[in-house]
């Protein structure tokens, strides 16, 4: 249920700012088309967005972190001070 939780979450937070983004440039450059034109334009982007990147990324990110192994800490590139 966590798990499920925390996809939804995540693909909710590409997917309100990309809709966004999309409706903002459609009243931009496109304030005299229909609504079902505007929607055509919306859902032509975004669904290839959200199916070829943003949901496999946030799978991807929601199994490290539902994961029980351990993730490496990430190596200290700066010299060490004595």
């Amino acid at each position: 249920m966590k798990k499920q939780l925390a996809l939804m979450f995540g693909i909710w937070l590409f997917v309100y700012p990309i809709v966004t983004a999309i409706l903002y440039a459609l009243r931009t450059f496109g304030s005299s088309l229909p609504v079902p034109v505007q929607t055509l334009i919306a859902t032509l982007i975004l669904v290839p967005v959200m199916i070829g990147w943003v949901a496999p990324f946030v799978r991807k990110q929601v199994e490290q972190l539902f994961s029980n192994k351990q993730v490496p800490p990430v190596p200290n590139s700066a010299p060490a001070r004595n």
